[in-house]
């Protein structure tokens, strides 16, 4: 991440107000509290799923902001669909290495701001903060589910379907190429 100098670097709440509040649920309050209210329909439970990604562990530290926001959104919708429950909302912490870029910031939020609307999910708070080491993401995504649809791995017994999405290796393929 070139830092831009032909840009003052803006503070936390600017960089909510410009680029998250537009991806944000009713229930978040346009980002300004420090929690979301949720409601749930009659008869469904919630699911919660938290993943994390790191510069130079889960993606290189010159990958696209825009791959990056992908790819930390769909790793926590991937493990609600792997549950049976349906996407309603998630929470992002970001953490912004030295260097980072305005630029950077708009690229993330318009590709994470396309993954909300392809999988009809809203942002419903977070946080953003300083990370010396390099970018790190967290999402915590919750989806709504009948309790007794619910696909736990505990119960998983021999004999069972298992589904995967993608092809399996790509990500150890594209490293390699890399």
């Amino acid at each position: 991440m070139a830092r831009e100098s032909e840009q003052p670097r803006t503070g936390e709440f600017e960089i909510i107000a410009r680029h998250f509040a537009p991806l944000a649920s009713d229930g978040s309050f346009g980002l300004l509290d420090d929690a979301a209210l949720l409601t749930v329909a009659p008869g469904k439970s919630l699911v919660i799923a938290q993943g994390a990604i790191a510069a130079g562990v889960h993606f290189f530290p010159d990958d696209s902001a825009g791959t990056i926001a992908s790819k930390a959104l769909r790793v926590s919708l991937s493990d609600l669909a792997a549950k049976g429950a349906t996407p309603i909302g998630f929470s992002l912490a970001l953490g912004l290495p030295d260097g980072w870029t305005e630029s950077w910031v708009a690229e993330f939020a318009r590709e994470l701001g396309k993954d909300c609307r392809d999988y009809s999910v809203k942002l419903a708070g977070g946080n953003t903060f300083r990370s010396p080491g390099g970018a790190m993401v967290s999402i915590t995504a919750w989806g709504e589910i009948d309790p007794r649809d619910y696909k736990s791995r505990l119960g998983a017994a021999a004999g069972d379907r298992l589904y995967v999405t993608g092809t399996l290796g790509d990500a150890a393929l594209g490293r390699k190429v890399r």
